[in-house]
């Protein structure tokens, strides 16, 4: 028999709460075959499992799918887990650092003071290529099928751009 969302998010609830494994009220792994026949569904499809998902965030809980198994946890249970500290943060932040050892190598105090095309030409002189895109033109091509599936003989036409 076939069991909705709510009923298997709700029976995943007492899981938790159940003594096994030398623990209870602890995260818990199910694999899939076992979830499935908990469902009562042959494929647990991506919308049961948002709908588990859903209602199962509705009672605090997380559903993490995995490759071999579900994992089921709430929020409380990642409390004892490391958290980077600030100044590991501050180190990956986005800055203008970077930017500005490029002017300073230039001899600038200041990226405002040049603009992107003195920086160019400052770096490459006149061999800076010109880079400017050309515009795509449309070119007429067969399909190469014309009415019986005889090569050759059509009449329909496909818009290619080529450059």
């Amino acid at each position: 028999m076939m069991r909705t969302a709510e009923e298997t998010a709700s029976i995943l609830i007492s899981l938790y709460d159940e003594s096994f494994a030398g623990d209870n009220f602890s995260p818990f792994r199910i694999n899939w075959p076992e979830l499935r026949s908990l469902a009562g569904i042959a494929r647990l499809t991506d919308e049961y499992l948002w709908e588990l998902d859903q209602e199962l965030k509705e009672s605090g809980y997380f559903l993490f799918p995995l490759d071999n198994y579900v994992l089921v946890a709430l929020e409380s249970d990642f409390s004892h887990i490391r958290a980077v500290p600030p100044r590991i943060v501050e180190q990956y932040l986005p800055g203008d650092e970077d930017d500005d050892d490029d002017f300073e190598l230039l001899g600038l105090d200041d990226e405002d003071d040049f603009s992107e095309a003195e920086a160019l030409e400052t770096l490459f002189g006149d061999d800076l290529p010109d880079v400017s895109p050309e515009p795509l033109e449309p070119k007429a091509a067969t399909t190469g099928k014309g009415k019986g599936g005889k090569k050759g003989k059509s009449s329909a036409k496909t818009v290619v751009m080529s450059e």
